[in-house]
C-alpha cells in the first residue's frame, strides 16, 4: 500500500470516529432533554407545590436542591429555576434545566426578561452583541425546559 492510500485510509478512519463522537454527544443532549421533560411530567404535582411554596415564602434558602437539581428563586420575575446540567468553561458554558414562572410565560436564564422570538416548538433568544443564546420550550402548564449557552 502506498503512502497516499494509507493517508486516505487514516483520514477516513478519523472522519468516522469524529462522526460517531458527534452523534454520541447529540444523542446524550437530546436524551437529557427528554429525561428532564419526563421528570417534570411525572412529578408535576409535587414540583408545583414545591415551587409555589418557595414563591409564597419568598425564599428557598441558600444552595437549595431538589433531588439532583440546583434550585434558585428569582423573586424579581417570580421564577423558580431548576438547573440539571452545567457543562463547559467560561464562554463555552451550557446550562440546561427547567423552570416554573408564576405568570406561565417564558423567561430567560436566571429569571431575566428577554426578547424571545418564536422558533420551532418554543422560543429563542440571541444576544445582539455576543454569542450567548437560549432556547426554551413549554413542557406543560407553568413548566418550561431551557438550554442556555454562554
Amino acid at each position: 500500500m502506498d503512502k497516499k492510500s494509507r493517508s486516505i485510509k487514516r483520514m477516513t478512519v478519523i472522519g468516522i470516529v469524529f462522526l460517531l463522537l458527534v452523534i454520541a454527544v447529540l444523542s446524550f443532549a437530546s436524551s437529557k432533554s427528554a429525561s428532564i421533560r419526563r421528570f417534570v411530567k411525572n412529578n408535576s404535582v409535587e414540583l408545583t407545590q414545591y415551587a409555589e411554596n418557595i414563591i409564597q415564602t419568598g425564599s428557598n434558602g441558600e444552595n437549595e436542591t431538589y433531588g439532583d437539581y440546583e434550585v434558585t428563586y428569582w423573586a424579581d420575575t417570580g421564577m423558580v429555576e431548576f438547573v440539571a446540567r452545567k457543562a463547559g468553561i467560561g464562554s463555552s458554558s451550557v446550562y440546561e434545566g427547567f423552570y416554573y414562572p408564576l405568570n406561565d410565560t417564558p423567561l430567560g436564564f436566571q429569571g431575566n426578561q428577554v426578547d424571545f422570538t418564536v422558533s420551532d416548538s418554543g422560543w429563542t433568544w440571541k444576544e445582539s452583541k455576543g454569542d450567548n443564546w437560549e432556547y426554551t420550550e413549554k413542557i406543560q402548564e407553568h413548566w418550561f425546559w431551557f438550554e442556555f449557552h454562554f
